[in-house]
């Protein structure tokens, strides 16, 4: 399953994001974003995820609110979300737009969420 997001908040540790549909905290999912023109992938475990009431998409579903951390992230990777984002956790889309800010791509692995599902259903454990 791809989900396509909105970055609110950036930095070398991960983001904040807006999608349409909830994210499984505990889960690892692949994310893609834009910097320096191209496509960075990177992989990222959900921390948060909370509906926003009142911010309802085109679509009239409810927005949630996600944070994710990123996983194993490399010395090139963290250069370039610095280049692109800068030092700030502030949104790019609220800084200067043409350095970025979105949208995301989110690959969520349905079957991580079902093996964690399992994990957790298992009696004396």
């Amino acid at each position: 399953m791809t989900l396509s997001a909105r970055i609110l908040d950036i930095s070398t540790s991960g983001m904040r994001v807006e999608v349409g549909s909830a994210l499984r905290p505990a889960a690892e999912c692949d994310v893609a974003i834009p910097v320096a023109g191209r496509e960075l992938r990177l992989r990222a475990r959900v921390l948060r995820c909370r509906a926003q009431a009142g911010n309802p998409t085109e679509t009239g579903s409810i927005v949630f609110r996600a944070g994710l951390e990123f996983v194993n992230l490399s010395d090139e990777a963290e250069r370039a979300i610095e280049s692109t984002y800068g030092g700030s956790e502030k949104a790019p889309s609220r800084r200067d737009p043409s350095r970025g800010g979105g949208p995301v791509k989110i690959k969520v692995n349905v079957e991580d969420i079902a093996r964690r599902r399992r994990e957790q259903e298992k009696p004396g454990e």
